[in-house]
This record gives C-alpha cells, structure tokens and sequence, in this order.
C-alpha cells in the first residue's frame, strides 16, 4: 500500500516508516478498511520542526485527502477561539472520518489530552499577562499580510522601500509628501499606488498598518505622533527628533500606544558587527579598557553643496554629530556592552559659507543650474569627542563630512585587555583581530563561522559580498518581526535599536554640544536615558 505523506506529498512505498522526501514519520493503520486509507503522524517531519510548537497528532485519512493541523500555534488558536486540532480534508461522515473518531474521539476531545509541549504552560502564562485586546491584535498582525506607508519622499526613502520590498510579505501602500506633487512624483517612481500631499491623510488610512517616517528631522515629532496616535507601529529614521525634549515625549507615547517603535541604527544590522558584540559579551577579548574610531565622509567637502541639515530649523542644534556620530555612538555602545558616562567635545564649522538653490532639494542638491543663495552656517561639519565608559574604559571618536576621500568611512575599534576588534563600514566584511605577541587574523563574512544574531544576518555563502543595503533589510526584517509580534517589549529583537535608543542617542549628542558650549568642560551623559 503506498503511503501518501501528509508534510510534503510525497508518495512513498509500501512500509515506509519515514518519508522519504521530508523524514516524517510514518504510522501504518492495520485495521483500514481498504488499500485507500493510511494513518500517519503529522509534525514530525522538517516543516514540523521548523513550527516546533505546533501539535503532533494522528489521523486517519482516505488517500489523496489532504489532512493538516491548524496553522496557528495552539495558543495562538485558543486565544482566537479556534480549535488547535482543527482536521481538514478527512471528509465527514467517511468511513476513515467514523474510525477516527471511534478510535480517538472527535478534535475537541483531543484538545483535553494533547502530550506536554516543553515550555507551553509558561508560554500560556505570559501570553494571559497581555491585555486581551493587544494579545488578540498581536495574532491577527502575525496572521496578515502588512501594509505600509511612507512620510518624507527623500533620498533615504528609496532605501526603505527597497527593504521593505525584499521581505516578500509586505505592501507598500502609500507614500506622503509636502505637497500632492512631490508625493505623486515619488509615488510613480517607485511604482507605489497611492500618493498623500498631507501625512495626515495617510494616518487616516485604516488599511495601512506601518509608518515609516524619513522626514527632515524637524518633521519627525509631528510625524511619528500622529502614527502613534492612529495606532500605527512605527519606523523612523535617526535622529529620533529635532532635541531630547521632543524625543523623551515620543519614546513615552510609544509606550503608552503599545506598537512597535524602531530607529533605524542599520548599521546594527551588520553580521560581523554582531559578531564582535557576541564576542566581546563572552568575554573573548577580555575587560575593555578603550573605545576608539570615527565617521568621516566628504560629501559637504564643496561650498556649493549645501543640505537642510545645516539649517537649525530644520536639522536642530547639531549638523554632522546628528547625523553620522549619533551612528558611531549608538554602535560603539552597542558593540561594547557599556554606555558613555561622560564627554569633552571640541567642535568647527570648516564651510561657514555655502551657496543653496533657492527651490528647495533633497537631502543633498549638487545642482549648479539653479539660482544660488548664500547661506551662513553655524552648526559643525566636523568634531572630536573625549569619552569615558560606565565601566570605566577611556574612547575617543572624530566625525566629519567636510574630508576629502573619506566616502563613508565609518571605523570602530575596541581594546580589551587579551585581543582588540576592529570593523570598517567600507570593508564590511571583513573583522580584524589583534592580539600580543600572536599573528592578527582577519575573520571573513562566513555563515559556517558566525554565531546567533551574527549567522542570521548573512544570507550569502563565504566570498559573496554583501553590503550596506543587505544590512539595512536585517533591522528592517527584525523591526516587522517585531511588529508581527504585537510590539511587546519582551519579543523585540535583541539587534534592534528602538525609541528608548533613539532618546539614548539625544541625551548623548546633547551633552556633547553643552561640552563645546562649556569651552570644553566634561560633561555626564543624563542616567535616565
């Protein structure tokens, strides 16, 4: 009698006791009533070990009949008042549907007696914990296909979009922008379907479930509240806000809206970046003793290219520190394990003078066809900052966008007392190793070498390069897990950075700037962030 396997489909031959295609396992029914039927076990192939907390259970089905569990985790099916050993395909009232419940009583009475899954109880006990309105709304998101709305049609825009796209299993809906055409503009080009001139209409939209906000940093308050607001989980781009004020206030209102709140710190999303934080939290490079690098890029290097970021209102109070070393900060506190306790900054302004186009651009205008403007600017393109560490190791970082030949060069290194990591953002992957009186090594991007969050993150074979766009999809891959999730604080990726890092990161810049404004007086970084 061929035996027809319930994971997969597989027809396997007669006596098989696992199939041959997938390894599940195979129950032979010597009491069917003819050659059609067969009984087997579901969930104990691959594709039940991969839902490990579903249920294995044994049916009895007339051949060519498709038989499969529920597919909500049983919790997640009690919770929405669905039975967990839902069978389909066994036709009722068939004679391999009379057997099966002579012989096991009908699904719901197997409800009563399923085996001890490890870890369910516990599982049901934390789940209760949750309101029932937000544990009910968690299953529904991880059930549906998301939908997804964009603020700010700018240069960093393409780069969310083109994330969100690779996940495969997300809809990027709507696209909002300071005026109807700005929007419809962005929209065309990336072939997105609806087109807000307002972002308050996109908030509107009670099909959309996701924000991302990658609006002008003065923009992002007003943004980022509406979404929460409307019930909308949240993806901003950094800095969080325009100060620490604005910011403390959307981290709080997060909360309170109970939906996830990522800030896109990507360059967490780098799989040797999690490879050195592995190994610095195991102890592998022993006690830290100094934190050390920079980001210097060269884009503002020219008067003639001038950028909203250097104007206070619309950037806030820092220009380059906002934008690239809140980058540098955030990693450094990420990699180590520790958090900055106190700062001695000298800041410059190289350009004071630019020359802006008097329509408005993107992030960045290289356009010299239009009339120009001189604009005065105050804030700093380049900074070097003392710091000490909560465990009292010593760094020191410089950041810069005025430095001819530095692309994006961003370098993080950390010296413990037995080895030293060193990562560059421009040779990505590729970490250094250094240690005393023994050859340094460079550890190469290899799946087959990394470990936890690390291995996760690369999705190519060794020699495979992957880059700046494969790490941004890692933060935006776990930012819509935990949306999937419900947002609870407690299923958030550990990798991913949220609205309490991005008020971490203000509370950092902003003692920086009153470090400079001192004359270059040490300055502690507020505890309460």
């Amino acid at each position: 009698m061929a035996l027809h396997c319930a994971e997969c489909g597989f027809v396997n031959p007669e006596g098989a006791n696992y199939c041959q295609k997938c390894g599940a396992l195979m129950d032979h029914d010597a009491g069917g009533d003819d050659a059609t039927t067969a009984t087997y076990r579901v969930g104990t192939g691959i594709a039940g070990q991969l839902a490990a907390n579903r249920l294995s259970i044994l049916v009895t089905r007339p051949l060519g009949a498709r038989a499969v569990t529920n597919p909500l985790p049983t919790e997640a099916a009690a919770d929405l008042g669905q039975d967990p050993l839902l069978i389909r395909g066994v036709p009722r009232g068939s004679r391999g549907d009379q057997r099966r419940r002579r012989e096991h009583g009908d699904a719901r009475d197997l409800h009563d007696r399923r085996p001890a899954i490890p870890g369910h109880r516990d599982q049901q006990r934390a789940q209760s914990q949750r309101p029932p309105g937000r544990r009910l709304r968690g299953l529904r998101t991880a059930m549906k296909r998301l939908r997804m709305g964009l603020v700010g049609p700018g240069f960093i825009a393409t780069q969310h979009v083109d994330a969100v796209r690779r996940l495969g299993d997300v809809e990027v809906v709507a696209i909002a922008g300071s005026s109807p055409a700005a929007a419809q503009r962005k929209a065309q080009e990336l072939k997105v379907e609806r087109a807000y001139g307002n972002y308050q209409e996109l908030m509107d939209a009670a099909d959309i479930d996701v924000v991302h906000n990658t609006t002008p940093n003065h923009l992002h308050h007003a943004v980022t509240l509406a979404a929460l607001r409307a019930g909308k989980h949240v993806i901003s781009d950094k800095p969080l806000a325009l100060d620490r004020r604005e910011a403390r206030e959307l981290f709080d209102a997060a909360l309170a809206a109970g939906v996830a709140h990522v800030v896109t710190f990507n360059y967490r999303g780098n799989p040797l970046v999690q490879e050195a934080r592995l190994m610095i939290a195991a102890h592998e490079i022993g006690e830290l003793s100094f934190i050390h690098g920079h980001y210097l890029q060269d884009w503002m290097t020219d008067p003639q290219v001038y950028s909203w970021r250097s104007d206070p209102r619309r950037a806030g109070p820092s220009s380059a520190l906002a934008d690239i070393g809140s980058h540098w900060c955030d990693l450094a506190e990420h990699v180590s394990g520790t958090r900055i306790a106190a700062v001695l900054a000298d800041l410059g302004t190289v350009v004071p003078l630019r020359f802006a186009p008097e329509a408005r651009a993107e992030a960045v205008s290289r356009d010299r066809s239009t009339q120009r403007v001189p604009v005065e600017v105050t804030s700093e393109d380049l900074a070097s900052v003392l710091l000490r560490f909560e465990n009292g190791a010593k760094g020191v970082f410089s950041v810069g966008q005025v430095l001819p030949g530095h692309q994006n060069d961003l370098q993080l290194e950390i010296n413990g007392r037995t080895a030293s990591l060193k990562w560059c953002q421009e040779a990505q992957n590729e970490l250094w190793l250094g240690r005393q009186a023994q050859p340094d090594s460079l550890m190469k991007r290899d799946p087959a070498l990394l470990r936890g969050d690390a291995r996760r993150y690369a999705h190519l074979p060794a020699g495979h390069q992957e880059g700046w766009s494969d790490a941004f999809r890692n933060v935006i891959a776990d930012a819509y897990q935990w949306i999937r999730a419900g947002g609870a604080a407690d299923t958030k990726p550990v990798p991913l950075a949220s609205f309490a890092d991005g008020y971490r990161s203000h509370c950092v810049i902003d003692a920086i700037l009153a470090s400079h404004a001192a004359g270059g007086a040490w300055q502690t970084v507020p505890r309460d962030s």
